[in-house]
């Protein structure tokens, strides 16, 4: 039988899990340099400027505007570099933790 402590904790576990967006906790890099401007848009989130040392999660829309740059820095220390008005989704195509090194492109 669930108590009311059970169903009281459960609630706030729920609770925290809003708290905190699921890509929180799928950092897979960082912003080592912007030039100009660049956006950067989690999935399920709103738009926000990318500025130096900026967190980077999986599936996350990137941007640069009209003689924007930016350099990002993935956690296995290759780089993805883009220039002008550029998008890109940091999907496992750009990004894949779980592939070996094999796998892996350099990004310049």
């Amino acid at each position: 039988m669930i108590t009311k402590t059970a169903v009281s904790g459960i609630a706030a576990l729920g609770m925290l899990a809003l708290a905190f967006p699921a890509s929180a906790a799928d950092v897979i890099g960082d912003v080592e340099r912007v030039g100009v401007w660049a956006y950067g848009t989690p999935s399920g989130e709103g738009r926000h400027d990318l500025r130096r040392n900026a967190d980077v999660h999986a599936n996350e829309r990137i941007e640069t505007v009209k003689t924007g740059e930016v350099l990002i820095r993935f956690e296995d220390g290759t780089t993805l570099g883009m220039g002008s008005e550029s998008v890109i989704v940091l999907d496992e195509l750009v990004f894949n933790r779980d592939a070996g090194d094999d796998h892996r492109y350099s990004r310049h």
